[in-house]
């Protein structure tokens, strides 16, 4: 999951206003991080380098390990917008336009928070649901979602 990931986090930011290229490094590396212990077989891998979103647990769990680490994603396993729109006003301080665009995807994508799940506060299936609505609805607010073969640095 954390290649889908990826990009959704390139159209809304990191932290020290860095370019998408780096930002997608750093989230590329916070995923290597996390597949440590939640490790993917290759097939997914290849799944979630094209935006597709494998179903097992650990696929989804790397997701919420990075938006943990992103801080998008509390200790409860809910979708924090407050975190999200700090994180992206970091990263668009100086472009309004996908500044806005940005807090309104997170936004439209706090109904995840009302969907069921089945794990709890583990937040692996939100994480999922998160990644399916980020990335799903990237188009409508303007962002580019391009499928990866790995970080560009």
């Amino acid at each position: 999951m954390y290649f889908q990931v990826i990009l959704c986090f390139c159209m809304v930011g990191a932290c020290y206003a860095r370019t998408d290229t780096e930002i997608r490094a750093w989230f590329f590396r916070q995923g290597v991080e996390c597949s440590k212990d939640h490790p993917v077989t290759v097939e997914e891998m290849k799944l979630m380098h094209q935006h597709q979103f494998p179903e097992s647990r650990n696929s989804k769990c790397i997701g919420a390990c990075v938006f943990r680490r992103a801080n998008w994603l509390d200790s409860k396993g809910m979708f924090d917008l407050e975190q999200g729109i700090a994180f992206s006003e970091k990263e668009y301080a100086d472009n309004p336009t996908k500044l806005e665009a940005g807090k309104k995807l997170f936004q439209f994508c706090t109904k995840v928070n009302e969907e069921p799940v089945t794990d709890g506060e583990d937040g692996c299936d939100r994480a999922l649901l998160l990644s399916k609505c980020l990335i799903g609805n990237a188009k409508e607010y303007g962002f580019e979602v391009i499928p990866t073969d790995g970080p560009e640095e």
